[in-house]
């Protein structure tokens, strides 16, 4: 063996190697197999402490969130507590970020900015631990409910409380809707804020301290005030839509009919005259005003026709003064040899079947998406069908005051989500004026704190056309201009 050995040790590049006897291979392979299970005990030691310290700060960060939506909490001396900021704040600071929440039926995108005791800085609802909120905050809001009120029955506001209402309400509190037939709007009393209802069209929100969400914003008056938030498209937009799109379409003489008791109605006249002079060059062939409630206009009626054979004529008026108008008008006579337009009101089935064929083919404009024909199978206005049929089986959806009532109510329902378990007026305003609100229900919202400049937050209208068959109302069908936008 020892010659054996010598031998190969002459030969180059091969080293003299004992090789190792079996018992040393087994200690080493136990040291080994030793070494990486105290690795692998000493890795999962280390996890379970990471994991622990996050559980630990997670829970304390969850108790900070409770305090912080339930109020400044007092230390045991009376005096406030200061709490650590959040982690969004720690993150994020103050600012302004926009996310995208379901609200019922579809996506609804809105954009929020942090505001001192408001919503979450993050853009999503304010936290409410367990469903807990902050008790009593404020006039109309307890422990267990949020109290409304509308004017009227109230469907929109109605269908879209429900729905929240069967999802557990917000923050632990159910939304109590409660209906008022005052001829004016109500004064402040025992209700946090106001969904305006059908009878609203005319009111004026001047000089309110209560939130008025979601109001027609027929008349610059319901402009006036930080604490209204309409939803609408006003009468005199909604006129110059009208009329741009008649001259496009090759109208040359214009007239109107209007509402001359309130003020929508007549800034709706004054919108008229100055975009048909814009447009054409010339003063409208005739502009008559009406006063709303009486029985009949035989005199005014006359006075249109002789005025005016028109191109295209607008109607800017309440149903029931429309109804009466028209019946007083001569067979034949009253509407535009081309076209013929009116705006929200009277876009509903009821006045569409009592006014009969003699409104064959008028165009209906609306600042929202209704149930008809393309629009039918939108998330969000299946969402809005679904829970006025919840309210009312016979429910007319495609009334576009109902509908309007329904959206106004849903941009409440977001800003409440997002002021969470401390619900004051303030806060809702401050959650209101940083509000972006977006759905298949109309073109996007958002309202600013100015007074009145910028809180025109919908400026766009689209037309549908009343058909009839064999001397009765057919439905509505879509005219195809979409949604078009003030252009002024």
């Amino acid at each position: 063996m020892l010659e054996i050995n010598r031998l190969l040790a002459r030969l180059p590049g091969r080293p003299l190697v004992s090789p190792p006897g079996i018992d040393a291979v087994a200690a080493r392979a136990g040291r080994y197999r030793t070494q990486r299970q105290v690795r692998l005990a000493s890795a999962a030691l280390a996890l379970v402490t990471v994991l622990g310290v996050v559980q630990l700060a997670g829970a304390e960060d969850r108790e900070v969130d409770r305090l912080r939506t339930a109020g400044t909490p007092a230390g045991p001396d009376g005096s406030d507590v200061t709490l650590p900021p959040g982690l969004d704040e720690l993150v994020n600071g103050s600012s302004t970020t926009t996310t995208t929440a379901d609200v019922g039926g579809g996506s609804t995108t809105t954009s929020t900015t942090a505001q001192p005791g408001g919503g979450g800085g993050n853009g999503k609802p304010a936290p409410c631990p367990s469903g807990q909120n902050a008790g009593a905050t404020d006039v109309g809001v307890t422990g267990d409910r949020i109290t409304i009120v509308s004017r009227g029955p109230g469907l929109g506001v109605k269908a879209a409380a429900q729905r929240v209402n069967r999802q557990g309400g917000i923050c632990g509190r159910r939304i109590d809707v409660q209906t008022n037939d005052s001829p004016s709007f109500p004064p402040a009393g025992d209700y946090f804020a106001m969904v305006p209802g059908v009878a609203d069209t005319a009111a004026s929100h001047e000089g309110l301290t209560t939130p008025v969400v979601g109001g027609e914003g027929w008349s610059h008056q319901e402009y006036g005030s930080g604490w209204s938030w309409p939803v609408g498209t006003s009468a005199a937009a909604q006129v110059r839509i009208m009329v741009t799109h008649a001259h496009e379409s090759g109208a040359k003489t214009f007239g109107m009919v209007h509402d001359s008791g309130r003020p929508w109605g007549t800034q709706a006249a004054d919108a008229f005259r100055a975009k048909v002079k814009a447009l054409t060059g010339a003063d409208p062939k005739a502009v008559v005003g009406l006063q709303p409630g009486k029985a009949g206009y035989t005199g005014e009626a006359q006075s249109f026709n002789e005025q005016c054979g028109c191109d295209f004529v607008a109607f800017a008026m309440l149903p029931d003064t429309a109804l009466n108008y028209l019946a007083s008008q001569s067979e034949g006579k009253g509407f535009g040899t081309m076209l013929t337009g009116t705006m929200t009101p009277l876009f509903n089935d009821r006045f569409a079947r009592d006014c009969g064929p003699k409104c064959d083919r008028l165009h209906v404009w609306t600042p929202y998406n209704p149930p008809i024909g393309r629009f039918a199978g939108n998330p969000d206005v299946a969402a809005y069908v679904e829970d006025l049929r919840a309210i009312t089986p016979t429910a007319d959806a495609t009334n576009q005051v109902i509908e309007r009532e329904y959206v106004g109510a849903r941009v409440l329902i977001a800003a409440l989500e997002r002021v969470g378990a401390n619900l004051t007026r303030d806060r809702l305003r401050a959650e209101l004026d940083a509000l972006r609100f977006s759905s298949g229900l109309t073109s996007t919202l958002d309202w600013g704190p100015s007074v009145p400049a910028d809180r025109f937050a919908n400026r766009s209208a689209q037309a549908f056309r009343v058909r009839t068959a064999s001397g009765s109302f057919a439905g509505f069908e879509e005219v195809g201009t979409g949604l078009r936008r003030d252009p002024s």
